[in-house]
């Protein structure tokens, strides 16, 4: 089945695909099996965290055939139950993926909410920056990793989806409710 799609169906319909989403698992032969001159955006599902570092830091000439096509991505990178995933590496995609895309609009990242995987920033090395980025959904830890992409990383940004999953000072919410741009909710 698989088959018949890359090598019939996909070189047939190439040039009116605006949108692929692919899993992990089929991701490679989908995206090489022709070219896809209309392609704005790419979805990226149940991708362990392995494959993500291979794709965007070791090896990217997959994602490289993209660069300047991609303005919304989505990545779903699966929790990894043998591994624990380490914070420092979802940092590196996440800052990767920016030299990668260069025109990347809008980025929704990370594994779903109900695993709490989440990406926190080492603020003294984090340099994810981009003049192009409209619209971020992004699971985060804490409340401070959400101040600093508002902190002039993404000058661009005007639609911000996050989920802070350990949010403690809920008594900071009223303080910040306060600000005219944004407005924080507790769910």
């Amino acid at each position: 089945m698989l088959d018949r799609f890359c090598f019939q169906i996909l070189p047939q319909i190439h040039d009116k695909v605006k949108w692929i989403n692919v899993e992990s698992s089929s991701m490679k032969r989908i995206l090489l099996s022709t070219n896809y001159p209309n392609l704005n955006g790419l979805g990226l599902y149940d991708l362990e965290i392995e494959r993500a570092r291979h794709l965007f830091i070791e090896e990217t000439s997959l994602m490289d055939i993209f660069k300047n096509q991609i303005s919304s991505l989505v990545i779903d990178i699966t929790k990894d139950e043998k591994h624990n995933t380490r914070n420092d590496t979802l940092e590196l995609i996440f800052t990767r993926i920016f030299s990668v895309f260069i025109n990347l609009q809008r980025l929704d990242f990370g594994p779903s909410v109900s695993s709490c995987q989440v990406l926190s920033f080492d603020i003294s090395r984090s340099t994810a920056f981009s003049s192009t980025l409209v619209e971020l959904h992004i699971n985060l830890s804490s409340i401070l990793d959400c101040l600093y992409l508002l902190d002039g990383h993404f000058n661009q940004l005007h639609t911000l989806h996050v989920y802070i999953c350990d949010l403690i000072a809920s008594n900071w919410l009223s303080t910040y409710n306060k600000v005219n741009y944004f407005d924080f909710d507790e769910y």
